[in-house]
């Protein structure tokens, strides 16, 4: 890649991690709102597998890009740092308010919902290993990939811990850092990562925007000039891949998968390009609410889905009563998700900021 030297984050790059804030977020509510298989008893194999492909395929890309806009604006930052000692403590101070503090007040949160819930059950034993799960990565049932009491939230506690590694790291991809984006977009086609813990969706992504950061180019007017639509093409193309090769049972359908969210990825940093300005605009004013969201959602989506099930249940056919639910859910989940954000920050403005880190 031809790159230039900046100071500062570029304009369209800027755009494009703002902008996208929020429709990863909307990615990862719909992750959650898909139908359990245990109540989708008699549902039509064209509905699951619309549910299936959305959330389990298409929307998976959503914390990979967080993470990527995260180690990319860490390590820009490292890059053009003249103190890098100053610039890590500096971070450390505003992760701990930002991500630690807000992570541990919503997963205390989470743990008063899934005890009230249990006991409402008539079953407490959920009570003890979401504590230990919260703050720890002890295997349950001797198996790894665990999340806490707030799933959603193991992205921050992957984050936090990269964080305090991101010395380490920055010292070795800073030499030689495009020999290192090419092993690591290399890395991240070929082959299928170990399912150790939760680090297997959150460390490659890491290490491809801290490269990216340290590269320090114009991401956005870079690949938007060299690469132009290509790379939305191969996104689209490899995501109706796999469908063909899962759906026939071909092999190596996880390369597939792996070159649709790679190039996804990239798709995200000139999606600016492709939307006019005011839109833009719209996604960046709703991007303030994504914290609140991502946090939240998991404590509403699946009660607003059950809500939703059973009322149109009772004027539609099954098929169609769990498809407008899938697509339904989610978009109300949000709204409530987001009225509540407006709420609290009018009410209690110094709430709001302690359990969104500060964000306005």
């Amino acid at each position: 890649m031809g790159v230039e030297r900046c100071n500062k984050t570029p304009e369209k790059t800027s755009e494009a991690i703002s902008s996208c804030r929020f429709m990863l977020c909307v990615m990862v509510v719909f992750i959650h709102s898909i139908i359990d298989a245990k109540d989708a008893d008699g549902v039509s194999v064209w509905v699951i597998t619309i549910m299936h492909y959305i959330s389990q395929v298409l929307c998976t890309i959503a914390v990979p890009g967080f993470m990527m806009f995260s180690s990319y604006l860490l390590f820009f930052k490292y890059k053009n740092s003249v103190d890098i000692k100053g610039q890590y403590i500096s971070n450390l101070k505003k992760k701990f308010k930002g991500l630690l503090i807000p992570y541990v007040i919503w997963n205390l949160v989470a743990l008063i919902w899934l005890f009230g819930r249990s006991v409402l059950k008539g079953d407490g034993s959920i009570y003890i290993p979401n504590i230990i799960e919260t703050f720890t990565y002890v295997p349950k049932d001797g198996s790894f990939g665990l999340y806490p009491a707030d799933g959603p939230l193991w992205f921050i506690r992957d984050l936090i811990i990269l964080n305090i590694l991101a010395p380490i790291i920055y010292s070795i991809l800073k030499f030689k850092p495009k020999i290192w984006l090419f092993l690591i977009l290399a890395a991240m086609v070929v082959f299928k990562m170990p399912e150790l813990l939760t680090f297997h969706r959150s460390v490659p992504p890491f290490l491809l925007g801290a490269t990216l950061g340290i590269i320090g180019c114009d991401i956005s007017s870079t690949l938007k000039r060299m690469y132009g639509g290509g790379i939305l093409l191969m996104a689209a193309s490899s995501f109706v891949g796999y469908i063909v090769i899962k759906e026939f049972e071909w092999g190596f359908s996880y390369i597939v998968y792996n070159i649709f969210v790679t190039s996804s990825l990239f798709a995200l940093f000139i999606l600016p390009w492709y939307i006019q300005k005011k839109n833009i605009e719209t996604l960046q004013q709703l991007s303030k609410y994504s914290f609140f969201v991502y946090a939240a959602h998991i404590m509403i989506v699946g009660y607003i889905g059950l809500i939703l099930r059973i009322m149109l249940l009772k004027i539609l056919p099954l098929d169609y009563a769990f498809i407008i639910t899938y697509f339904l859910s989610p978009c109300l989940t949000i709204a409530i998700c987001i009225g509540l954000d407006v709420t609290m920050r009018r009410c209690a403005p110094r709430l709001h900021s302690v359990i969104t880190g500060s964000r306005i």
